[in-house]
Protein backbone atom coordinates (compact mmCIF):
# COMPACT_ATOMS: atom_id res chain seq x y z
CA UNK A 1 0.00 0.00 0.00
CA UNK A 2 1.52 3.36 -1.00
CA UNK A 3 2.05 5.92 1.75
CA UNK A 4 0.02 9.12 1.80
CA UNK A 5 2.07 12.07 0.63
CA UNK A 6 1.57 15.53 2.08
CA UNK A 7 2.18 18.61 -0.05
CA UNK A 8 3.36 21.38 2.28
CA UNK A 9 3.63 25.04 1.42
CA UNK A 10 6.15 26.49 3.87
CA UNK A 11 6.14 30.28 4.13
CA UNK A 12 8.59 32.35 6.15
CA UNK A 13 6.36 34.80 8.04
CA UNK A 14 7.06 38.53 7.91
CA UNK A 15 9.07 38.60 4.68
CA UNK A 16 8.49 40.80 1.63
CA UNK A 17 8.54 39.48 -0.95
CA UNK A 18 7.31 36.20 0.55
CA UNK A 19 9.89 33.45 0.96
CA UNK A 20 8.34 30.03 0.56
CA UNK A 21 9.04 26.44 -0.41
CA UNK A 22 6.83 23.60 -1.59
CA UNK A 23 7.70 20.25 -0.01
CA UNK A 24 6.42 16.72 -0.44
CA UNK A 25 6.65 14.49 2.60
CA UNK A 26 5.16 11.13 3.53
CA UNK A 27 2.42 11.28 6.19
CA UNK A 28 4.58 8.95 8.27
CA UNK A 29 7.59 11.30 8.44
CA UNK A 30 8.28 12.18 12.07
CA UNK A 31 8.35 15.81 13.13
CA UNK A 32 12.03 15.55 14.00
CA UNK A 33 12.65 14.32 10.43
CA UNK A 34 10.43 17.09 9.06
CA UNK A 35 12.61 19.55 10.97
CA UNK A 36 15.63 18.25 9.04
CA UNK A 37 13.76 18.52 5.72
CA UNK A 38 12.85 22.12 6.54
CA UNK A 39 16.49 22.88 7.36
CA UNK A 40 17.59 21.70 3.93
CA UNK A 41 14.71 23.39 2.10
CA UNK A 42 15.37 26.77 3.75
CA UNK A 43 19.16 26.53 3.49
CA UNK A 44 19.68 26.62 7.26
CA UNK A 45 22.40 24.81 9.20
CA UNK A 46 20.49 22.98 11.98
CA UNK A 47 22.30 24.81 14.77
CA UNK A 48 19.36 26.18 16.83
CA UNK A 49 16.50 24.81 18.90
CA UNK A 50 13.16 24.21 17.21
CA UNK A 51 9.58 23.32 18.02
CA UNK A 52 6.20 22.85 16.42
CA UNK A 53 3.68 24.67 18.65
CA UNK A 54 0.35 23.28 17.51
CA UNK A 55 -2.26 24.19 20.09
CA UNK A 56 -3.29 21.08 21.96
CA UNK A 57 -0.55 19.09 20.23
CA UNK A 58 2.91 20.59 20.66
CA UNK A 59 6.22 19.01 19.70
CA UNK A 60 9.14 20.58 21.55
CA UNK A 61 12.15 18.24 21.71
CA UNK A 62 14.04 20.66 23.95
CA UNK A 63 11.46 19.83 26.64
CA UNK A 64 11.84 16.04 26.39
CA UNK A 65 14.96 14.28 25.06
CA UNK A 66 13.14 10.96 24.54
CA UNK A 67 10.52 12.72 22.41
CA UNK A 68 13.29 14.22 20.29
CA UNK A 69 14.61 10.77 19.39
CA UNK A 70 11.37 9.62 17.83
CA UNK A 71 8.89 12.43 17.35
CA UNK A 72 5.28 11.92 16.28
CA UNK A 73 4.36 11.51 12.61
CA UNK A 74 3.31 14.46 10.47
CA UNK A 75 -0.22 13.06 10.12
CA UNK A 76 -0.71 13.54 13.89
CA UNK A 77 -0.27 17.30 13.56
CA UNK A 78 -1.88 17.90 10.15
CA UNK A 79 -5.01 15.78 10.25
CA UNK A 80 -6.98 17.35 7.38
CA UNK A 81 -6.49 19.07 4.04
CA UNK A 82 -5.78 22.77 4.62
CA UNK A 83 -4.56 22.28 8.20
CA UNK A 84 -1.90 24.75 9.31
CA UNK A 85 0.97 24.61 11.75
CA UNK A 86 3.87 26.73 12.91
CA UNK A 87 7.51 25.64 12.99
CA UNK A 88 9.70 27.82 15.19
CA UNK A 89 13.44 27.75 14.69
CA UNK A 90 16.14 29.87 16.32
CA UNK A 91 14.19 31.26 19.28
CA UNK A 92 16.62 34.18 19.60
CA UNK A 93 15.23 35.61 16.35
CA UNK A 94 11.89 33.80 15.98
CA UNK A 95 10.23 36.72 14.18
CA UNK A 96 12.39 36.09 11.13
CA UNK A 97 12.41 32.29 11.34
CA UNK A 98 8.85 31.23 11.87
CA UNK A 99 7.75 29.29 8.80
CA UNK A 100 4.07 28.60 8.48
CA UNK A 101 3.12 25.18 7.11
Amino acid sequence: MPADIYQLKVTLLGTKPPIWRLLLAPATVSLDELHLLLQVAMGWENCHLFRFPAGRYEFDPSENEELALVGPPLREMLRRVGAKAIYEYDFGDCRSRKPHL
